[in-house]
């Protein structure tokens, strides 16, 4: 893994919606960087709410083995 992350490294793997669904209302991000997959539920909403923008990042990265901040800090400089 390259030093600097961007936001295609993290979620470039695939996005499904749930099916049988007319609107879905998530979106499934699946990432295998680490060797495992990994899935992560983005709510499909014009806005999310801060709380709800941060738990999906402190989920990507723990799953990086990054504080929060490191992989803001990556993603927006």
């Amino acid at each position: 893994m390259s030093a600097v992350m961007t936001l295609s490294d993290l979620c470039a793997v695939s996005v499904t919606k749930p099916p049988a669904k007319p609107a879905a209302t998530s979106a499934l991000i699946s990432s295998s960087l680490k060797g495992t997959q990994h899935h992560v539920t983005i709510p499909n909403h014009k806005q999310l709410r801060v709380g709800t923008l941060a738990e999906i990042l402190g989920d990507v990265a723990s799953n990086l083995d990054l504080s929060r901040e490191e992989l803001t800090r990556q993603l927006f400089g």
